[in-house]
């Protein structure tokens, strides 16, 4: 909240455009997606309890898009996970072991 206060604290939230919103999160390249997405997340809950408390008719906030996060990772097994595995796909997954 600290830096949304810093960036837009000074303003009327019904004069922040969705414009506005979307290239100060743009403007943050250090920040990964998923960062991004939170503060857009807080931006929009934020915009919709004001609404929800009768503060504000207009929620700018919910016109800026979310990023795609990719939490995807690549694994490989320990060989010490792979002799413990190993036993059990022999024995309940036989059928399996040509994959494994």
């Amino acid at each position: 909240m600290p830096r949304l206060k810093e960036q837009f604290g000074n303003r009327q939230a019904e004069d922040i455009s969705p414009g506005e919103i979307s290239e100060w999160l743009n403007s943050r390249s250090e920040w990964a997606p998923a960062t991004r997405n939170r503060y857009t997340a807080l931006l929009k809950l934020t915009y919709r309890l004001a609404e929800e408390a009768g503060k504000l008719k207009v929620n700018p906030a919910r016109l800026v898009r979310q990023r795609k996060e990719d939490n995807s990772r690549v694994r490989y097994l320990l060989d010490a996970e792979e002799k413990k595995l190993r036993p059990v796909i022999e024995e309940k997954y036989a059928d399996r072991m040509p994959e494994f």
